[in-house]
């Protein structure tokens, strides 16, 4: 190696120790501040992906409709297009760029509301909780009593059992009170999207806490979580956004059976008064008779 490369190479590496001991200064001597801004930034991230794919989702599922007419499988801008073409391209064309716009809007007051619950939720919590389990496996000789991986498998299940249910009960009603939504609208968020999403975190996140806990220390756990979270998060953000439209649809499908049941009511109601005002008037043949 050249005289430059050692120069470079250890001005490199010197900087690189220098970043990681700020880092680690940072975060061990203010947890809360550090991880709320980490968090900060994670879930507007995360809710940014969610909202990339969902569209990308809808527009994957909304293109590819078929109008079937009389035995033919044609796409209808097709036939609209045969019909007419100067006419409807113009329109076509006016609804590809409406739609375009669409997609690549994203719903920065959803996206604010994430990341305000980052900041002020997650971040704080993490931030405490995992120094909190290391204490408690310390102190109760968790690693003497069964070795190694003792204690990181007895933080998995604390953080899954007893702190995972809850943060997904807080996550789901704080997402409801911005969405101004009601204790009816919040039972049937936690009754469709609730084991969904524990069960989802059963299966994925024991590992990655499993060497979080076991191979770095406790001012890094909350960090190293916090980034992995970004998935997790656009996870959390898509469900809420998935009770939000089985919430509407559930909406339209009680305002429609009111409309039908107002229409039936009136028609019922007319058929009566309709009944009524053909019917004979008592004793009138009796006055023509005499």
């Amino acid at each position: 190696m050249s005289a430059s490369s050692k120069f470079f190479a250890s001005k490199g590496g010197f900087t690189t120790k220098i970043l990681l001991a700020r880092l680690k200064h940072v975060f061990d001597h203010h947890p809360i501040a550090s991880n709320s801004l980490l968090c900060l930034n994670l879930w507007a991230a995360g809710d940014i992906l969610a909202q990339f794919s969902e569209k990308k989702l809808l527009h994957n599922s909304t293109g590819s409709n078929v109008v079937e007419t009389k035995g033919s499988a044609m796409p209808q801008r097709q036939q609209k297009t045969e019909a007419s073409p100067s006419v409807i391209v113009g329109m076509n064309d006016k609804n590809n760029k409406t739609a375009s716009e669409k997609e690549t809007t994203i719903n920065y007051i959803r996206t604010a509301q994430c990341a305000f619950f980052g900041a002020t939720v997650t971040g704080p919590i993490l931030a405490v909780w995992y120094p909190f389990l290391d204490k408690i496996c310390v102190a109760k000789n968790v690693t003497l009593r069964y070795g190694i991986w003792g204690a990181p498998v007895a933080k998995v299940v604390a953080d899954e059992f007893l702190m995972d249910p809850p943060s997904l009960v807080l996550f789901y009603s704080y997402m409801n009170a911005c969405e101004g939504g009601s204790l009816e609208t919040l039972k049937h968020k936690l009754d469709s999207e609730f084991m969904v999403s524990w069960l989802t975190s059963l299966a994925v996140w024991p590992w990655v806490l499993l060497g979080t806990f076991r191979f770095l220390p406790v001012y890094a756990q909350a960090p190293l979580i916090n980034v992995c979270c970004v998935v997790w998060d656009g996870f959390l953000s898509h469900r809420n956004a998935v009770s939000r439209v089985k919430e509407k649809e559930m909406e339209s499908e009680a305002e429609e059976a009111g409309r039908l049941k107002a229409r039936k009511a009136i028609k019922n109601t007319a058929s009566a008064y309709a009944s009524e005002s053909t019917m004979p008037v008592k004793g009138g043949n009796t006055a023509f008779s005499n």
